[in-house]
Parts: C-alpha cells; structure tokens; sequence
C-alpha cells in the first residue's frame, strides 16, 4: 500500500484541484497531513524531522518536472505546498478568464462518457472557486446543459420545464446519465437484433450454396394445381404441360376460325342494289364490278 502515491497522476498546469484533493487524501491516510495543516514549530524535534522530510519528498515526486521550480527553494513541506497553491490559485484575471472560456467550450464528445464529462466540468468549477470566483448553482446548470448535443434536446427542455426550486445539480447529473444508460441498452438491443437478421441471412446464402433451401423452404407448401406436396403451382411440371397445350389449343382455333365465311342471296330478281351488311364480317362481296372505284 505504500506505493499508493505513483497510482496519482502528476501535478501539471490543467489538474491542480484533483491532485491537491488526492495527495491531501494521501496524507492524511499517511498521519501527516499536520505538517501542511499547522505552522512550523518552535522547536524542531527529530519525530517532525522525519515527517517534514518524508512529505516534502512526496510533494516533489508527485509533480511534472516544470513544477519543480515552485518547491525547490522551500525548506519545510508546508512551504512547498503553499508555493504552489498560490501560483495555481492565484486570483489573476487571465486565469479566471482561460479556465472560464474552457469551461463554457467543453462540449460532450461521441464516445465520452456522461459521468466523466460532468465531473470534468465541476472540476473546472472548483478551480474557479479556488480563485475566488464562485458559481452559482443554476448558471452550473445552465452550462452543462448547454454542453449537450442536439440529441439530447428533449430530455434538456423536460428539464428546463421543472420548477426551478426543483432542479438541483444532482438531479441534473442523475438525469443525464440515466438518458446515456437508456442509449446504450437501446443501442445494444438494436446490435442485437441486427446480428440475428444476418445469422439468418447468411444462413439462407449457404442454404441455396449447398441447395439445402428448397426442400426446407417448401416443407408444407401445397400446389394449387396438381394437389401435391412440396412445391408451388409456379413450379409444377404438370400446370406448365397442362398451359403449353392450351396454349396451342388456342392457336388453333384462332387458324379454323380465319377461314369461315358468311353468305346471303336472295333469289327474287331486283334490280342489283340491295345489300347485306354483317358489322362484324371481314369482307363483303357484290356482283357489279361497278361498285369499285
């Protein structure tokens, strides 16, 4: 357990509140946290000695080498942490400027986590805090959800339709990850669906591959035609023989039917100008080349 303090990531420029929270935790469970928290003392006994020089040395392992130059002139463990809280909490305007314009520019990536994303915006909120710069609660509010994709518009606008006495932090956190954890069991049922889909098809490309479809496929299918199992009236030898002679049935009768003819006389003598008309014949005789023109 003693190696705890490498598993802390190194103070650099952008995670002072984080690693000031977690090397605060480590002394603490260390039983030295007093030599940070009260003043040198009067006397210095060889037991403070020890604790001062064993602190100290943690502070510089826990630091980028560029922060270096902010503890090496300290002589106790209290000097080195004061050193480098006041130039990472210094209440400089270009400071207060660059983290809040970093703040109100995050914006939540595709494959961000929810949890990661919040907490990472609350962390610039406390450096904020830590220079002096409070935030209020509803403007925290206001900028994460203003830090959402458009897919997540319904859910911001049922949010913002709740009394505000009611919409507090965590219930806004609370919310958001709840809506992620709905995407990605939607998301995975969907993946779920989709992989059964094409099982099956790829199962009936092998199926016709190996010529297995057919008998699988017609199992219980009736023909109209012939009465018999296992395949359709489209298939059936016996409806194509049966719809090949019909056909030159027709064609037949269609060449019988071209050479009948029609005739009507009338034995009384007239004079040659009475005539028979049938709508529906092809051709009409008479017997005066005459008539032609």
């Amino acid at each position: 357990m003693a190696d705890v303090k490498f598993l802390i990531t190194k103070l650099n420029n952008s995670n002072y509140q984080i690693w000031k929270e977690k090397v605060q935790l480590l002394l603490m469970r260390e039983r030295v946290w007093h030599t940070i928290e009260e003043d040198r003392p009067a006397v210095e006994n060889e037991k403070w000695l020890g604790e001062d020089m064993h602190v100290r040395s943690t502070i510089g392992l826990l630091i980028e080498d560029d922060q270096l130059r902010y503890v090496k002139k300290a002589t106790s463990a209290k000097e080195a942490w004061d050193s480098l809280k006041g130039y990472h909490e210094k209440a400089s305007l270009s400071n207060i400027v660059y983290t809040l314009k970093k703040l109100c520019r995050t914006r939540l990536t595709e494959n961000e986590s929810m949890e990661r994303h919040i907490n990472g915006m609350l962390n610039m909120v406390d450096e904020l805090e830590a220079r002096g710069e409070s935030v209020k609660e509803r403007m925290v509010i206001a900028i994460i959800l203003g830090s959402l994709p458009d897919t997540y518009n319904t859910l911001v606008t049922a949010l913002e339709t709740r009394p505000e006495k009611d919409l507090t932090l965590e219930l806004v956190k609370g919310k958001l990850i709840e809506e992620e954890q709905r995407r990605i069991n939607l998301k995975q049922n969907t993946n779920g669906i989709n992989d059964v889909a094409l099982k099956v098809q790829h199962k009936a490309n092998q199926d016709k591959v190996t010529g297995t479809s057919g008998i699988k496929a017609h199992r219980g299918i009736t023909c109209f035609f012939c009465k018999r199992y296992g395949h359709q009236k489209k298939d059936c030898y016996k409806y194509q023989k049966w719809k090949c002679n019909k056909e030159k049935a027709n064609q037949v009768t269609d060449k019988e039917s071209s050479e009948f003819c029609f005739v009507v006389g009338n034995k009384s003598a007239d004079n040659g100008t009475r005539w028979y008309l049938d709508s529906g014949a092809t051709s009409h005789m008479t017997h005066n080349k005459d008539f032609f023109t």
